[in-house]
């Protein structure tokens, strides 16, 4: 089979567009007057993620500097409250608005969580893309419209490895009975796959290792990973990571306070979200093969999922999505129009982008780069 594509740094306007919404309007939202705006944003990502802290506080000051000091946001971390929580809040308008993973902070709304990327999905690139240009975006700010939300995406991490492993995988029925760390749409599939899916926080991974509470984790880029020395709890490190190839993060806006901006102040705020939204992308692209070294270095032991593996990981994912699409109506609507991506984006990018980086991997492999 065709080895992965490089992931591209996504351009700073590709992923800014912000669809229309039908919202339902909380009855009060974050402080206001005289043309001047003060946002609460929490961070409920794990403050160990330099790659996405550092591009979101220079999108703090980039927003105070578009507009005059007009815009102020202040940022603070979402402490021992999981995405679900932080997201809750900003729909009672006690903040403006959360830096989440979607894929985790709506398990009870798989139409928006597919915002954060799918099970053989997209790639990070292709995925801004659907957002962007196909519409993508407007259907899931349609879904959080009934809640008072709406997403700005901020934050691609890109595919990451395929997790963690105290032992090898060598077969879809290596699965059978494994209690894996993950969370998503992922989790899902795990789970059709006979793993057990176990939620976690990304710092008690290490002492679930450990405890022998599960034998296999999912969470960043190898550059995450790093922070967590995941590599001294297991050693095999799979890949790819087939259950999210995007990686797409995102602030989750009170659609009250949004709307309560002047019309420069919005487009600061998504000006400044879609530059976070492509410096982070180069950081993890940047950083992540020095911290693969590094865990290689280590001891960790590099497996690739065998094609058949995959065949069959992509079958139960299929399955998962189509049984999510029969019970979801505008699941089905997100998905559909994500798939339709999907086929046309891999036609054209195993003619250009796929053929040339292939050449330029085998050059590296001949070390001739």
């Amino acid at each position: 089979m065709s080895r992965p594509t490089r992931r591209n740094v996504i351009g700073a306007g590709a992923a800014a567009t912000v669809g229309a919404v039908a919202a339902a309007v909380p009855t009060s939202a974050p402080a206001q007057s005289g043309g001047k705006a003060a946002w609460k944003l929490s961070r409920a990502v794990a403050g160990s993620r330099d790659a996405v802290t550092g591009p979101l506080d220079e999108m703090a000051k980039d927003v105070a500097s578009l507009t005059g000091d007009s815009f102020r946001l202040t940022i603070s971390e979402a402490a021992e409250q999981d995405a679900t929580t932080v997201v809750a809040q900003v729909g009672k308008a006690e903040i403006a608005a959360a830096l989440v993973d979607p894929a985790a902070a709506f398990a009870d709304a798989p139409a928006a969580a597919i915002l954060g990327g799918a099970p053989f999905g997209l790639n990070a690139r292709l995925h801004a893309a659907w957002l962007a240009d196909r519409r993508g975006l407007a259907l899931i700010n349609e879904v959080l419209g009934q809640r008072g939300l709406m997403a700005i995406p901020c934050g691609a991490t890109g595919a990451a490895m395929g997790g963690w492993f105290q032992a090898e995988v060598t077969g879809a029925d290596g699965f059978n009975g494994l209690k894996i760390a993950i969370s998503g749409l992922g989790a899902g599939v795990m789970r059709r796959l006979g793993a057990e899916p176990v939620a976690l926080a990304p710092k008690d991974i290490p002492a679930a290792f450990a405890a022998g509470q599960i034998g296999a984790a999912v969470w960043g880029q190898p550059y995450d990973d790093e922070s967590l020395r995941l590599y001294q709890s297991a050693s095999v490190l799979h890949y790819p990571g087939w259950w999210n190839g995007a990686g797409q993060l995102a602030l989750i806006v009170n659609k009250a306070a949004y709307d309560a901006l002047t019309e420069a102040q919005r487009t600061a705020l998504t000006t400044a979200a879609a530059a976070a939204n492509a410096k982070i992308l180069a950081r993890y692209d940047s950083q992540n093969p020095a911290a693969l070294r590094r865990a290689v270095a280590s001891g960790a032991r590099l497996q690739p999922y065998g094609e058949a593996m995959l065949d069959a990981c992509f079958a139960a994912a299929r399955a998962e999505m189509d049984a999510i699409a029969a019970k979801d109506g505008a699941f089905k609507e997100v998905l559909a129009s994500m798939n339709a991506m999907r086929r046309d984006g891999y036609l054209w990018m195993q003619l250009a982008e796929t053929t040339f980086d292939t050449y330029m991997m085998i050059q590296q492999r001949k070390q001739t780069l």
